[in-house]
């Protein structure tokens, strides 16, 4: 782990498919899922606000803010997945089912659509 360490510490980069510590390995994929994890918990929670949402500019902002969150969770979704230490379906059955963590703001409750988004 330390020769590891000194390699990211000196500015080596890592893909998912190259060797390193499983440790290293399960905390960076348990932080990205999280990422993942929360932009599609965005999205679910904003899709609610677009109808609304007053005046067609308004809901067009909102709808392209949660179709961007969307985007997000899958493109984090696929790095996570390369890490191989959960498939996609794996994770966001995981979400679905309580059993993996999103960011807690989603717990909060929004009052009107400009406090969504």
């Amino acid at each position: 782990m330390d020769a590891f360490e000194a390699f990211i510490d000196g500015g080596g980069l890592v893909e998912a498919d190259d060797g390193m510590p499983d440790a290293y390995r399960r905390a960076v994929f348990a932080f990205i899922e999280m990422h993942a994890n929360s932009e599609l918990m965005g999205a679910l929670t904003e899709r609610d606000w677009i109808p609304k949402t007053p005046g067609l500019r308004h809901k067009m902002a909102v709808l392209a803010k949660t179709q961007d969150e969307i985007g997000h969770g899958h493109l984090l979704y696929m790095i996570a997945a390369d890490l191989g230490v959960k498939t996609r379906t794996q994770m966001l059955e995981d979400l679905f089912a309580g059993r993996s963590r999103f960011h807690n703001v989603f717990h909060y409750r929004a009052v009107t659509w400009g406090d969504q988004v």
